[in-house]
């Protein structure tokens, strides 16, 4: 058996590239894979719509910048905690809940009523041209274009639209309440 091997190396050789090689390739690009998308698994769902951890990352790395910009003074390494990584994770899924409520009831406003919000809100004046139009040097500072920034403002709008109506329900007092329910309770002759 020994004489065999000795004398028919090659062969056994290819036979053993056959067997080896392709379960390398397999177990390696599915290792590879996996590690690759460990970066986009969901960390959370909110209407079927996942976040991913890079998102999260993301998103997470900007709120640490724009506060670093804000205030200088300010040590980054309070931002690196847990419960700061975790504030930014529920912020990500109230906004996808808010955005997902003003789809939900077609609160999104169209292109007609954009324009008009946009040049009659006081609260866009910075972002304007005198003529209304959009002032383009500013929204290319923020890393925006034209249509991306009318996303995100139609975007706005919705969520404001879904707290609004939320803003405005309240709950009666208890003497108002009490007052309510005496008068559908009492029984005269």
């Amino acid at each position: 058996m020994f004489e065999f091997v000795r004398t028919h190396t090659r062969l056994l050789q290819f036979i053993l590239v056959i067997l080896i090689f392709p379960s390398f390739v397999f177990f390696g690009v599915q290792g590879y894979s996996s590690f690759r998308e460990g970066g986009n698994a969901d960390v959370a769902k909110v209407d079927g719509r996942g976040i991913t951890q890079a998102e999260w990352d993301q998103t997470h790395q900007r709120n640490v910048e724009r506060l670093r910009r804000q205030m200088p003074e300010l040590d980054v390494k309070l931002l690196d905690t847990p419960e700061a990584r975790r504030q930014t994770l529920d912020a990500m899924v109230r906004e996808k809940v808010l955005l997902a409520a003003a789809q939900q009831q077609h609160l999104l406003p169209g292109d007609d009523r954009l324009k008009r919000l946009f040049v009659s809100d006081p609260s866009f004046q910075g972002l304007r041209n005198p003529d209304g139009s959009v002032n383009k040097d500013v929204i290319a500072a923020q890393g925006m274009t034209s249509e991306m920034f009318a996303q995100q403002l139609r975007l706005e709008l919705g969520m404001r639209q879904v707290l609004a109506g939320v803003g405005a329900s309240a709950l009666p007092s208890q003497a108002a309440g009490a007052t309510a329910l005496d008068a559908l309770l009492q029984r005269r002759e």
